[in-house]
């Protein structure tokens, strides 16, 4: 498992690596993972959070991106390939704590490292709050 230890800000359109959250797979074996991602925009309407994730090449991945922004609003979409990036809507409140989750499967056909990570809209701050982490359990 990995968890960070203090908030990561992003003010820019490029996606930056989620700092402390990166998960080692090995080749040839199977993984489920997770990955929990609070975080906060600084703008009522808008500031909307960009997620994705690299790794390793695999035989097979399949993983859903969920990202709340609101509390009652949400959008989530699946990806088959690494670096497929998926922006959320606006955030309702700005300074909220709210999540956003990549969780799937991998078969990874070399060894390297899941990484998580994330970008605003080039003109507001996202946050990743301390507390996010991220596991992956080994399955085959």
């Amino acid at each position: 498992p990995a968890s960070k230890a203090a908030d990561q800000s992003n003010a820019t359109a490029v996606l930056a690596d989620v700092t402390s959250l990166g998960l080692a797979v090995e080749s040839g074996k199977s993984y489920d993972f997770d990955i929990y991602l609070p975080y906060t925009g600084d703008t009522n309407a808008s500031a909307p959070i960009t997620l994705a994730l690299t790794g390793p090449t695999s035989s097979f991945l399949g993983y859903d991106v969920y990202v709340q922004n609101s509390n009652t609003g949400k959008s989530e979409a699946t990806r088959t390939a690494f670096a497929s990036s998926f922006t959320g809507g606006n955030v309702t409140t700005a300074g909220t704590i709210y999540v956003a989750r990549i969780r799937g499967r991998v078969a990874a056909t070399a060894a390297g490292t899941l990484q998580p990570q994330f970008a605003g809209d080039g003109t507001h701050t996202n946050v990743i709050k301390a507390g996010a982490y991220g596991t992956a359990r080994q399955v085959a």
